[in-house]
């Protein structure tokens, strides 16, 4: 059965996902910017972080006389169109045109199904980004379900890509057309991000072009918490997805970035809460995860998406946390510090220097994929807001992260790792999943794709292979050398922060909660090679 819907010709310059640095109150398009971990939004080129930006695109998309159809669903159909430099044949176009936009495209495949759309776009009308305009190819909604047309050339300032809708559906302002640019300075063989990095940015962008906007997020509702008003999005499924998230029933939604101005706050979810999401308003190429709530608010939509959700990662980022993780502020302000989270948010001291920047402290990131270091250090800031003034045994009111989307709380970054003298000179060294074999070692360490990051009675992260028995609240694990796991079985793996240790090897080893180890990895990302 077709419902017939009219779709209204309208001129539209799309503002993209325009990741800029640290534009608060500037009116960019979407795109990806370079962040450095924990140093005041600087515009640098570390390959781990990615600011982005956000504007309400779909409120004045085109809209064209089109019919859909109701009753026919399929996995999503994602068709990328590339333009001019982006379409031609050098080494950077064909990566981003044969290894970047294809994994996308399984990737979304996979994840949803849709509804499709009848009818064509003529290629008689254009849209723009930046200043570049491309004319819409003809194109048939009984091909394909989303169209992306996208270009690539210099974005200046640091940004990396952006993108937003251009066409949607009048009968529910389903998006089916995109547009987007990449940065050629970003992409392809010899970037410095990996290929996983640089489909991470890519789909980060696309579900902004297939619709997670800010002015169209389903079941929005405010509430106050962390000594301000916030927008959640409270639909159903989010809602629910959320709830489970946090092990809280009494949260409000998912929670959205307050931070960042246009191009960030309101699109975007909170990355105080939800730290490494694929929607957070800063993205992290090497642990990033496509959780059930981004899939969630596309299934919320009313654009008849529909989610698998045993393709979700799990997001260990506040996993089963409690109600206290998203009402509380990180750290309680003074001294003695006590924390919502002491494996997410570490209570830092004068005496806890590992690096010279600044009060800091060892730990894994959460998931435990990497090693990683927490800092707090003097901001470039005169003075950090009154609620974010965790240290006031320090005469200075700019201590802190740096990072004001995690309200300036110390966490444990792998990007911090890299930089610090326990650090690693390369990639590998701290990515506890790396294939990188080690022999025989005084640490007794396992790398490998079921290793994960443990502390030891030294105060350092090592790398163990691990595995979970959820039932029984039980992680086991392995050092090198060791014929049998070793059973750690907490007394306190109930999902708060436990103490109890295991000796395995001769090694002493502090066991977490299961909450933070067990969940499916490797991520969604890296499991495209499966599908």
């Amino acid at each position: 059965m077709y419902l017939a819907t009219v779709l209204w010709l309208l001129r539209f310059g799309v503002d993209a996902h325009g990741h800029t640095n640290h534009a608060q109150g500037t009116h960019t398009p979407e795109s990806v910017v370079h962040e450095a971990g924990g140093h005041e939004y600087r515009c640098t080129h570390d390959p781990s972080h990615i600011k982005a930006m956000h504007v309400d695109d779909i409120a004045h998309s085109k809209r064209l006389r089109t019919e859909s159809t109701a009753d026919v669903r399929r996995p999503m159909k994602f068709a990328f169109l590339p333009y001019n430099d982006a379409a031609g044949t050098s080494a950077k176009a064909v990566y981003l045109r044969d290894t970047i936009m294809p994994a996308v495209q399984k990737i979304l495949s996979e994840i949803f199904t849709v509804e499709t759309w009848d009818n064509s776009i003529l290629n008689t009308d254009e849209c723009t980004i930046d200043s570049t305009t491309l004319a819409l190819p003809g194109v048939s909604g009984g091909d394909e379900d989303f169209y992306l047309m996208y270009d690539m050339f210099d974005l200046s300032s640091g940004t990396i890509a952006k993108a937003g809708a251009c066409y949607i559906l009048t009968s529910n302002s389903r998006p089916i057309v995109g547009i987007a640019a990449f940065d050629p300075d970003y992409v392809g063989p010899d970037s410095s991000y990996s290929e996983d990095g640089q489909i991470k940015v890519a789909l980060h962008e696309v579900f902004h072009a297939i619709g997670f906007s800010g002015s169209s997020f389903p079941g929005l509702t405010t509430a106050t918490t962390r000594g301000k008003t916030r927008n959640f999005i409270a639909s159903a499924t989010v809602l629910a997805k959320a709830k489970e998230q946090a092990g809280c029933d009494s949260l409000k939604g998912a929670e959205l970035e307050d931070e960042g101005g246009s191009g960030t706050a309101g699109s975007h979810f909170e990355e105080r809460v939800y730290g490494n999401e694929l929607m957070t308003g800063i993205v992290n190429t090497r642990t990033m995860k496509v959780s059930s709530l981004s899939l969630a608010v596309m299934e919320d939509s009313g654009w008849s998406y529909v989610a698998d959700y045993n393709k979700a990662d799990t997001l260990f980022w506040g996993k089963e946390k409690g109600c206290s993780f998203h009402d509380d502020f990180c750290l309680t302000l003074g001294s003695p510090q006590t924390t919502v989270s002491e494996s997410t948010f570490p209570v830092l001291v004068s005496g806890d220097t590992v690096n010279s920047r600044g009060y800091s402290k060892y730990g894994c990131t959460m998931g435990r994929e990497y090693k990683g270091v927490a800092t707090a250090y003097y901001t470039s800031l005169s003075v950090l807001p009154t609620d974010y003034q965790y240290y006031s045994e320090d005469t200075s009111t700019r201590r802190g992260n740096g990072n004001i989307y995690m309200e300036y709380c110390p966490y444990y970054s792998a990007e911090e790792a890299y930089s610090s003298s326990f650090a690693q000179t390369n990639e590998a060294a701290g990515n506890c999943r790396a294939t990188v074999d080690l022999g025989a070692n005084a640490a007794k360490e396992v790398y490998g794709a079921n290793s994960r990051c443990f502390m030891v009675s030294d105060g350092k992260p090592y790398c163990f292979e691990y595995g979970t028995l959820a039932a029984s609240n039980m992680t086991m694990i392995k050092v090198a050398g060791a014929t049998e796991f070793s059973n750690c079985t907490c007394t306190k793996c109930d999902g708060t922060d436990g103490t109890t240790t295991v000796v395995s090897g001769g090694i002493t080893i502090t066991c977490p909660p299961v909450s933070e180890i067990y969940g499916q990895s490797p991520n969604l990302i890296e499991r495209r090679h499966e599908y």
